[in-house]
């Protein structure tokens, strides 16, 4: 009786491998043409060529590999999505956002309403989820820790803490590759910077989490120049945000 089988790693490399390996490999023809090298050189560029092929393909095998069918699961979290949706409102941003607002990802025009998340976007926010939760039952921390930092009388940024120890901020993190986060990466920093203001901390901790509970531990620090560009750009943010929902009446007497 003929069946799937599917792919394995192995399978997924030695199939793609040729064609990364040959692709890198015209990256560096410009190099190799106008620059004399040893063949201890090259013999040592081709193997960083080789590993380096390997690693982009492994990432693509991890990153494209289809989810087994669980129509149940899709459908909960679409439900869940939808019944957990908050209104919005113009003045209150959440500190988990101010990357997306910075660096114009999330319109003014959409704040009050954004794009809906795909399923896949579901699936890795409810697995971050699931971690954060399970933490917050082990340490007996399940009541939510919120806080608002008033930056003027109509603008707030709303921070909800995932733990804390001795008045000091852990926050919770989950990726599938820790490996290739060498640094804090900027999205998480702002919310970090937030998180160290309204609680006047100088310095708190960020775990990225992978599978089997492996991690990787950030030390943020406070950075008030950072923490003054945040806050500058979230005023002009909050000024096109009003704009873009002006009554049509006044955008005509104006």
């Amino acid at each position: 009786m003929a069946y799937f089988q599917k792919q394995t790693l192995e399978d997924y490399i030695k199939s793609n491998f040729s064609y990364t390996f040959g692709s890198l490999a015209n990256l560096y023809s410009a190099f190799l043409e106008k620059k004399d090298i040893s063949k201890e050189e090259l013999d040592n560029l081709i193997k960083e060529i080789q590993e380096k092929a390997i690693e982009i393909n492994y990432q693509l095998f991890q990153d494209t590999a289809p989810f087994e069918a669980f129509e149940e699961l899709e459908q909960a979290l679409l439900k869940r999505h939808k019944e957990k949706q908050k209104k919005r409102v113009i003045g209150r941003y959440f500190a988990s956002e101010l990357y997306q607002i910075i660096s114009g990802k999330l319109l003014p025009k959409q704040y009050l309403n954004p794009p809906e998340p795909s399923v896949e976007d579901l699936r890795r926010m409810y697995w971050g989820e699931v971690i954060d939760l399970g933490l917050k039952n082990l340490f007996g921390q399940t009541e939510e820790k919120k806080y608002e930092i008033k930056i003027t009388p109509d603008i707030s940024i709303i921070c909800k803490t995932d733990l804390e120890f001795d008045g000091g901020i852990v926050e919770i993190k989950t990726r599938q590759d820790l490996s290739s986060y060498d640094y804090l990466p900027v999205w998480w920093l702002y919310q970090c910077l937030s998180y160290m203001f309204a609680k006047k901390l100088k310095e708190m901790r960020l775990f990225m989490f992978g599978w089997g509970f492996s991690r990787k531990l950030f030390k943020v620090k406070f950075d008030n120049k950072v923490w003054q560009e945040v806050v500058e750009k979230l005023k002009q943010y909050h000024q096109r945000v009003k704009q873009a929902y002006e009554p049509k009446n006044n955008k005509k007497q104006n």
